[in-house]
């Protein structure tokens, strides 16, 4: 089955189309053929047409017997492919059911005014994935004349003092320009090169906004056609107070905010990101700039986010701002640390096993740090200001 079908019809049941152009349809014995505005049906066969019938190599329809191809300008602008099933935008050769290729050119060299010698063509192959303007400046004058050039209109030169070859030289990602001679230009003469990236995919919204691309370079930008990431997602609503998202994602249950399992926004500083978690809480990634960056867990309290849980990138240790409960269940308002039960199997407060030599190696000791000795077989204090180690004396 192909993937595009067209029903025969009998010439006389097709109508006649404005003047100036023909109808292509599939006749009842099977063949293709094409009714002019005047009515008069003559057969197709494999060819080249254009629009109005008239032979072109500028816009083209090429008809064969399982595939038709539109071309403008290019092979296989547009392609469909019944024997395999397959649609081509920008190839003639689509490798999979809808294949998009992007495609790029480069412009002839636009001489600013006022140039003596316009010597410059261009040529090569674009292989860049943004579009980029050349300019191209002559420097020195000599034997040959120096060239520089930019990528950004001559706030910073790529190269300077290039010396004229006559030949095709090499600017970047496969542009090349060739001057017919090696002296006699002016000084500062200069010239403009566009290089054109056309990406696979672009949408647009309904006021033409851009909402959607895919470029060249493998990248997928939401509200941004020039994505600096594989996946970049670009918004700008804040997240406080309201801590809207920019992504969010639902459990099959609902879609209603409060069954929220995980949605992606930016700090409202714009240096952190940060990841929602239930619709409250954070996951943020290291400070932009920052050398070693901490992994923070955060909540919102009353519209208020709260740093709760800190991973050190410097060392890994783990900190928290707020009273920590194990276990489940509420707090002791007098407790920081509170380890509880929970129920069955119950479960109890297991401190650090450490010999009693191990015990003497413990760097720095804090007043109150708490060991269980396994050579003693007792908990162990430690108190700067009486025996180096306490035993507690009743266990």
């Amino acid at each position: 089955m192909s993937l595009y079908q067209i029903k025969e019809i009998a010439n006389e049941s097709v109508p006649n189309p404005p003047a100036g152009l023909f109808t292509l349809f599939l006749d009842t014995d099977g063949a293709w053929k094409k009714k002019d505005y005047s009515g008069i049906v003559s057969a197709v066969t494999s060819g080249f047409y254009t629009e109005n019938g008239t032979l072109s190599g500028d816009r083209i329809i090429n008809i064969g017997e399982f595939s038709i191809t539109f071309s403008s300008n290019e092979p296989g602008l547009f392609f469909i492919d019944g024997g395999t099933n397959r649609i081509g935008i920008g190839t003639d050769n689509p490798q999979d059911k809808l294949h998009i290729q992007g495609s790029s050119s480069i412009s002839s060299p636009n001489a600013a005014e006022g140039v003596s010698l316009d010597d410059i063509t261009s040529g090569g192959t674009f292989t860049g994935v943004i579009t980029i303007n050349y300019l191209i400046k002559i420097d020195t004058l000599g034997t040959p004349d120096t060239f520089r050039w930019s990528i950004d209109d001559g706030s910073t030169w790529e190269a300077t003092a290039v010396g004229i070859t006559g030949s095709a030289q090499t600017l970047s990602e496969g542009v090349t320009i060739t001057f017919t001679n090696t002296i006699g230009h002016t000084l500062n003469d200069s010239w403009a090169v566009l290089a054109t990236a056309n990406n696979p995919l672009r949408a647009t919204n309904t006021v033409g906004t851009d909402i959607l691309a895919v470029t060249n370079g493998g990248k997928v930008g939401i509200n941004t056609i020039t994505p600096v990431t594989t996946l970049h997602i670009q918004d700008d609503i804040s997240i406080y107070p309201s801590i809207a998202p920019i992504v969010q994602m639902y459990n099959k249950e609902s879609a209603a905010a409060s069954q929220s399992i995980l949605a992606y926004s930016l700090d409202d500083d714009a240096e952190e990101e940060e990841v929602y978690a239930c619709t409250s809480g954070e996951i943020s990634d290291p400070t932009a700039g920052s050398v070693v960056g901490d992994f923070k867990i955060k909540v919102a309290q009353l519209g208020t986010i709260t740093e709760i849980v800190t991973v050190h990138g410097d060392d890994g240790r783990v900190s928290m701002d707020n009273a920590l409960v194990v276990g489940g269940g509420n707090i002791d308002a007098s407790a920081q640390l509170e380890v509880q039960s929970g129920g069955a199997p119950f479960k109890g407060f297991l401190p650090p096993k450490v010999t009693t030599a191990n015990k003497g190696l413990i760097a720095a000791p804090a007043d109150g740090l708490v060991v269980f000795d396994t050579d003693l077989q007792k908990l162990c204090v430690y108190c700067s200001t009486g025996p180096s180690w306490e035993t507690i004396t009743s266990v």
